[in-house]
């Protein structure tokens, strides 16, 4: 319902009611039985929606939003011990720093969308505006960030380029969102080589089709 509601009829307002419900399913899903990897699909096809819908309308978690304003999308989950953030691949944990297929990009990266959406909405309503020193720290986040293939995906060589170029494309253009929610002086020398390897990355492509 959520993938559909707004393809198939413009009309029906409750988008938001579908992804807070999909949301409250899987948590129960996820803390009352052990995660597998379709609970771990739906958490990342959940986050998709979320963190894009409050990228396009950072001040609909306002009203949607049970935890504080400022917390990311995983709020609800943060009692799930089966996310890891270190960069160990298993089978049963869902690793932060894993590219996923559905995403494009890991779920770190998501995370760190959802954090810039987070300091959109502060001064989009008057709230005390993040520190540059907390700015900067998702920015030195980004810059540090490694995204890891899925085991599965490591055979393919070719296939195995084209999911780290599109999680690559990913990352920079996060660090090109935060810059342009929270400028400082130094991004004036940062933007025109995250745009140049952006490029960079495309031309390596063929067709790219993630968002």
């Amino acid at each position: 319902m959520t993938d559909v509601s707004q393809v198939f009829d413009r009309e029906e307002h409750n988008w938001h009611i579908h992804l807070n419900g999909a949301k409250e399913i899987i948590r129960r899903q996820r803390f009352t039985n052990t995660p597998d990897s379709s609970s771990d699909f739906l958490l990342t096809w959940w986050l998709y929606h979320e963190v894009l819908a409050t990228f396009n309308h950072p001040s609909w978690r306002l009203n949607e939003n049970s935890g504080p304003i400022s917390a990311s999308a995983l709020y609800a989950f943060s009692g799930d011990k089966s996310l890891v953030s270190a960069p160990v691949l298993t089978r049963t944990l869902l690793t932060l720093a894993q590219i996923v297929g559905s995403l494009g990009c890991s779920v770190e990266v998501l995370e760190i969308v959802d954090e810039i959406n987070m300091m959109r909405l502060h001064s989009e309503h008057d709230c005390p505006s993040t520190s540059t020193l907390q700015r900067c720290d998702l920015a030195m986040k980004l810059y540090n960030l490694r995204q890891l293939l899925a085991p599965v995906e490591s055979s393919d060589s070719l296939r195995a380029h084209r999911i780290l170029a599109i999680a690559e494309l990913y990352r920079l253009a996060t660090l090109l969102y935060l810059q342009r929610v929270h400028p400082i002086a130094e991004d004036d020398f940062t933007r025109p080589v995250y745009v140049q390897q952006a490029l960079g990355v495309l031309r390596s492509l063929g067709v790219a089709t993630s968002p």
